[in-house]
């Protein structure tokens, strides 16, 4: 399985049929006894930074991400004090002949609200689908949920509590969601690129990371690339394949 990890505010890009003058760095795969099994609850791929793990889930109609800390403990999008990562992105269907498409991330979270009838169309509160104007309907918690102290990401469980070193109850896990019609392309035949701003670090608070377009639940391709933090790039180099 592939993971990389990083974390939250964000811009994206996304490129279909890229050869090799895209957007491309070099591979990240994991280290040598290190799995990232912990941060793929949701069957993404995870980017690893030096104190994130950012999980990519691709969806058909959708890309979500999910935010843990360097010990693969779940975190939140917004923080206690009302701190929320911003993302934006832009689509590049130009290899298709379908010009480019504006990424609009926003958060969601279990239990939340959604649009019945356009795929992606969230919000954590109540409201209106900004595509086509109908009412947003609340969700029910998803089983399997993660939960955890919004201070505290160590402190968590698969289900409701309060943690022990605050006393604040846990919440579910949110993310950040943007709706983008992947049907059709191919697993790898599209690369989306993030930049994330406002991280919630002690040193790290913006990141750079491609993924390969994979499907939700297959981890089959290298698909890690372009990875820059706090502005430092890496160079054009290889880390090499790792089984997992």
């Amino acid at each position: 399985m592939r993971i990389v990890v990083k974390t939250i505010t964000l811009s994206a890009v996304v490129t279909f049929g890229l050869g090799a003058s895209g957007v491309l760095a070099h591979e990240h795969g994991e280290k040598s006894g290190h799995s990232h099994e912990r941060a793929e609850v949701h069957g993404g791929v995870v980017t690893m930074s030096k104190e994130f793990h950012v999980e990519t889930v691709f969806m058909p109609d959708q890309v979500r991400l999910y935010l843990y800390d360097g010990e693969q403990n779940p975190m939140h999008v917004q923080n206690a004090k009302g701190v929320l990562v911003s993302a934006t992105g832009v689509v590049d269907f130009r290899e298709q002949g379908r010009g480019t498409t504006t990424l609009k991330f926003v958060r969601a979270v279990p239990g939340g609200y959604a649009c019945p009838m356009c795929s992606g169309q969230e919000s954590s509160k109540p409201g209106k689908c900004a595509k086509c104007g109908m009412k947003l309907v609340k969700k029910d918690v998803p089983e399997g949920t993660l939960w955890s102290c919004p201070m505290h990401p160590d402190e968590n469980g698969k289900g409701p509590g309060r943690c022990g070193d605050c006393g604040m109850k846990y919440t579910p896990q949110d993310y950040l969601v943007a709706p983008v019609d992947f049907k059709g392309v191919k697993p790898g035949d599209a690369r989306v690129t993030f930049n994330l701003n406002n991280l919630p670090g002690a040193s790290e608070k913006t990141l750079r990371f491609t993924e390969k377009y994979t499907p939700a639940g297959r981890h089959d391709d290298d698909g890690h690339e372009d990875h820059d933090h706090e502005g430092h790039e890496h160079g054009d180099h290889d880390h090499g394949d790792h089984d997992h």
